[in-house]
């Protein structure tokens, strides 16, 4: 049913075969068998932007959270299975209702899908049947459709205005239970990598104008971008008030459709803070800060060391006012300082005691800024994300590596050069390169680079520190820095049969991490 976008409250009622069993929002007043069709009644009196129906021949578990149930419907039987959802969903949910405020509905459902879905309804979520039995899901992409009910599923989205939800819905899931294992730190930086990569002045866009992911540069500004917004929000105002801020955010606007301004105000009146700048910088603008140190000089005076440095931002954009965390490292430890930085250039100083051994800017990953290629080891998505890219064949060019070409560049061939190595007397230092076959004859470059870390590629084995690896029948592909221009990436991939072309067309963008990766399989 449709209503002008009109949100909706509703009672539904449903007959199906007696072994079959229905889902929909909200609470389930009547559940039983007669005259051999099962009867399910779903009351739903919150309004709702849409009304779901899901059924099938489900087997339900259930467990009691006093005013609020957590169901499983599971389509083959499995007790533990359910078990461990329904034991992982008391635990969010607690965690969740001390940060942000009491569950809107009265059941959260895990329900299991034919297809390999991640949806996230109003009081259930909708998993396919392999995702459901990976055993990271649990601790991943569960808990976070369970958080869309307060964001997204109960606070709604105005979508004329931007979508915020998913931007925090990561932040307070995602990088929160990254946060809990010690592991933040490097989920910020491969958020930071994936937008440096795939973001560029074309294809970007403000926070105020993002709907819904399509690709990895909306993915990267929607949910990566957006999310670092809200940690600098939070190390703004403190962690007490950010929880004060969302909290509030969430009761004026449960059931309501809500932006990016209503975030502002909750936030305003819960720190009695202006924040309009720092939401119009960030919301309504493209682009990112790139920030370079210079003039670093130590200079003794008596009994300290008093260092000065200058702090640039190089970015075309105009400037953006931040809070740049500075650490000093001595014999004693580490000293962190947030500066704030206003202008494109600014000197500062610090003044110690103890003998300065290094200075590490924004250290561990919390502004939303451009990562300079030093900070990160060399990965794919570089190459995927590049602007221009040259693919180099080896001389032996076989219709395998044909057929990889042919899918990779499809859609996008304007991005790419091929050539024959043969053809080329050096590898190009303007743009990023992707060498095809350990038979390359650039392959040597790679050598030169992988050589210090005891591995080596050859046409017969991979040797990646002390295991060996047979090339026959198996895939390989490595990333490294062009010698010439740290800021390009170059990589060799070796294809081992045909049936891994499709696995690795797909696979391949989405390998941001540095880290070996066993192709058995495809």
């Amino acid at each position: 049913p449709y209503f002008n976008d009109d949100m909706v409250t509703f009672i539904l009622t449903t007959r199906a075969p007696e072994d079959w069993k229905t889902v929909s929002v909200g609470k389930r007043t009547f559940n039983k068998v007669k005259n051999s069709m099962h009867i399910d009644t779903w009351d739903s009196p919150t309004p709702q932007e849409e009304v779901f129906l899901i059924a099938a021949p489900f087997h339900e578990y259930k467990y009691s959270m006093g005013v609020v149930d957590a169901m499983a419907f599971l389509r083959t039987p499995d007790e533990g299975l359910a078990n461990k959802y329904l034991e992982t969903t008391a635990q969010y949910m607690e965690m969740y209702r001390k940060l942000v405020g009491p569950y809107p509905y009265t059941k959260f459902a895990l329900v299991e899908n034919f297809w390999e879905t991640g949806y996230g309804m109003p009081s259930f979520t909708l998993l396919g049947e392999k995702i459901i039995r990976f055993p990271f899901i649990l601790h991943s992409s569960y808990p976070h459709e369970l958080l869309h009910n307060w964001w997204g599923n109960s606070v709604y989205v105005d979508f004329e205005k931007g979508n915020w939800c998913e931007g925090i819905t990561v932040y307070m899931a995602d990088h929160l239970i990254k946060e809990q294992r010690n592991q933040a730190e490097n989920y910020r930086r491969e958020t930071l990598q994936k937008f440096t990569n795939y973001v560029n002045p074309e294809n970007d866009f403000p926070l105020n104008e993002f709907l819904s992911r399509h690709n990895e540069a909306t993915e990267a500004i929607g949910y990566g971008k957006s999310s670092m917004f809200f940690h600098m929000l939070r190390r703004k105002v403190g962690d007490e008030l950010f929880v004060k801020g969302f909290q509030k955010f969430n009761r004026d606007n449960k059931f309501k459709r809500a932006s990016f301004d209503d975030i502002r105000i909750s936030f305003e009146d819960a720190t009695e803070q202006n924040l309009k700048w720092f939401f119009e910088q960030w919301v309504d603008r493209t682009g990112a800060p790139e920030l370079v140190l210079e003039n670093v000089k130590v200079k003794s005076v008596r009994d300290f060391n008093n260092v000065s440095f200058t702090l640039k931002q190089i970015q075309k954009e105009d400037v953006f006012y931040l809070d740049v965390p500075v650490t000093l490292v001595t014999k004693d430890g580490a000293h962190t300082e947030v500066f704030e930085m206003n202008d494109r250039e600014v000197k500062y100083n610090f003044s110690f005691k103890e003998k300065p051994y290094k200075i590490l800017i924004d250290a561990h990953f919390d502004l939303f800024r451009k990562l300079d290629p030093m900070e990160t080891p060399p990965t794919f998505t570089e190459l995927y994300g590049a602007e221009k890219t040259l693919i180099v064949l080896p001389s032996n060019n076989s219709g395998l590596y044909k057929g990889f070409i042919d899918k990779w560049t499809k859609g996008n061939i304007d991005k790419y050069e091929i050539r024959n190595d043969q053809m080329l007397d050096e590898l190009p230092s303007d743009k990023s390169v992707i060498l095809l076959g350990l038979d390359n004859k650039f392959v040597s470059t790679i050598n030169k680079s992988i050589n210090s870390y005891n591995s080596e590629l050859t046409n017969d084995k991979v040797t990646f520190q002390s295991k060996e690896y047979s090339t026959e029948n198996t895939s390989f592909f490595l990333t490294s820095t062009n010698s010439k221009n740290v800021k390009m990436a170059v990589a060799l991939l070796s294809i081992g049969n045909e049936n891994a072309v499709d696995g690795l067309v797909r696979k391949l963008p989405h390998y941001g991490k540095y880290s070996y990766l066993d192709f058995s399989g495809y």
